[in-house]
């Protein structure tokens, strides 16, 4: 879990960051707390290829860029699940336009403002709890991985260990293929495409048929069985099928 904060004033920031701590406490979930001060390409895609989910606290008056347009350029890169609280100092009225960035809630600095923020980042959690995730311990830390950041799941040579796949990490889990195929399988996204690897077919790059290699980009592989060749394309197909309809139905939503 990452609570990303864009604060210009260090006591709020604090204040955020106390509050977070004691919500935390109970859920025993691991999570880290990012400061962030400007917010350029690079942070931003630092930012949305971090492991787990993102929760943002933006303040609206900074002075380099407004939480409000760091708000749109989350949603503008197709991340519409991260919530997202905008923080104030300003009267309701002065804010400004604030549409098309799918808040969660918008809070003024006042005398009340710690306990709303508590509430909303309860809701937060909700939110976040309701979305596919693959929950799991290792090194004594219990993590929670939205399916859409696994790449793939990896047998290793200990058939009672398997490592769990992202982008920027490799997580050793305690587990066999065998039980997390099980945990994964009511995810349609999920294929055990040779006897040491499960895959997210949604993360697929590209294959190389000829030698059963699966890309993922970021030199991550997986392998691909000879038997499982013609039902890996019939699921890319299905995949491609589903994102065309729904491209043509937000296309016919946007024109009417």
């Amino acid at each position: 879990m990452n609570f990303v904060v864009y604060e210009k004033k260090v006591q709020f920031v604090e204040i955020y960051k106390h509050i977070i701590a004691k919500l935390m406490v109970s859920t025993n979930l691991n999570y880290q707390i990012i400061e962030v001060s400007s917010f350029d390409s690079e942070t931003k895609n630092k930012l949305l290829n971090l492991d787990g989910h993102n929760i943002y606290i933006l303040d609206i008056d900074m002075m380099d860029k407004s939480g409000i347009d760091v708000a749109r350029e989350i949603r503008s890169s197709d991340d519409w699940s991260s919530p997202i609280i905008l923080m104030t100092n300003k009267k309701g009225n002065a804010i400004g336009n604030i549409s098309k960035i799918l808040m969660l809630d918008l809070i003024a600095k006042d005398e009340f403002f710690i306990d709303k923020l508590h509430s909303a980042l309860v809701v937060a959690l909700q939110i976040v709890n309701q979305k596919k995730s693959f929950c799991f311990i290792t090194r004594g830390e219990l993590y929670q991985l939205p399916h859409q950041d696994i790449l793939y799941v990896e047998k290793c040579l200990n058939n009672n260990l398997s490592y769990i796949v992202t982008k920027s990490k490799k997580y050793p889990i305690r587990q066999t293929i065998q039980y997390l195929e099980g945990v994964l399988k009511n995810d349609l996204n999920f294929f055990k495409s040779h006897r040491s690897f499960i895959v997210n077919l949604l993360n697929i790059k590209n294959i190389n048929f000829e030698t059963g290699i699966i890309n993922f980009g970021e030199n991550r592989q997986a392998l691909l069985s000879r038997s499982n060749k013609k039902i890996i394309k019939e699921k890319l197909k299905a995949i491609e099928d589903i994102k065309k309809i729904n491209n043509k139905s937000s296309k016919k939503k946007i024109h009417n």
